[in-house]
């Protein structure tokens, strides 16, 4: 059912039970052994406050590596800890995304959020990726919006300037053990209350149809010499030399559809 109806289609909240287990996948206690004894480089850690990235310094040391003291106190102050690909370094993430991996077969990924009571980290966005909210500890209010881009690729980042949040069309808050999917491209913010909250995003990087068509093209290219020529001389001017371009191109995609085996790049 969830493949079929919501899988790249529509968000789809779950209510924990209580023998789910998911508020033990990653705990504030696991939040404060990360940040107070692991050496985490720039990338696997940021604070964000009331929408802007804060900038190192003012939690790093002087030789870069973190300041707990420091983090926990912009923290207090209303900052949202932000540890990125922590299944890297958290063995209970780890293994639970290496078997979503094993279901879904493509590539997962986990980030965690801790945010202060009152306060959110980002505004309304949409992510290129398809995600699994995990609500661990606390509660989180999120807001849905619309779906302005359908299956967005990396390339294809959300711009508020073009496609602005609007009016959200669902509101509700997620509890310690709750789970909410998100497919690629919907718009959706986050924000606390009176508690503090603790969630994971479990990111899937789904591969795309064509990423399997670049992979064909690409094969095609390495073994018939056709697809390595060059266009011909003058093709960027208007006129009759197009038509025989285009002709060429149609003739080279009906060469890779006949010369593509499906099983070998699904393998691959």
């Amino acid at each position: 059912m969830f493949l079929r109806e919501h899988w790249e289609r529509r968000a789809l909240r779950s209510v924990a039970s209580a023998a789910d287990g998911l508020p033990d996948l990653f705990t504030l206690d696991d939040v404060d052994r990360l940040v107070s004894t692991h050496e985490l480089p720039a990338a696997a850690l940021r604070l964000v406050k009331d929408e802007v990235s804060l900038e190192a310094r003012t939690y790093r040391r002087p030789d870069g590596s973190p300041d707990a003291g420091a983090i926990f106190d912009r923290h207090q102050g209303g900052a949202t800890i932000i540890l990125n690909q922590v299944h890297l370094r958290h063995e209970p993430l780890a293994l639970f995304c290496r078997e979503l991996e094993r279901d879904l077969t493509m590539p997962v990924q986990a980030n965690a959020y801790l945010t202060p009571p009152g306060a959110r980290g980002f505004r309304a966005h949409y992510d290129t990726h398809d995600v699994f909210v995990v609500q661990t500890s606390g509660r989180k209010t999120w807001r849905l919006h619309d779906r302005p881009v359908e299956n967005p690729l990396k390339a294809q980042p959300h711009d508020p300037a073009v496609h602005p949040a609007g009016a959200p069309r669902e509101e509700f808050e997620l509890a310690a053990g709750d789970v909410l999917y998100l497919p690629r491209g919907l718009v959706h913010a986050a924000a606390t209350s009176a508690s503090a909250s603790l969630h994971v995003t479990i990111g899937v990087l789904a591969w795309t149809w064509a990423d399997l068509l670049l992979e064909a093209v690409a094969d095609a290219a390495l073994d018939d010499p056709a697809f390595r020529g060059g266009l011909p001389p003058g093709f960027a001017r208007p006129g009759e030399g197009r038509s025989g371009a285009a002709a060429r191109l149609r003739e080279l995609l009906s060469r890779v559809a006949e010369r593509t085996d499906a099983a070998v790049l699904l393998d691959r």
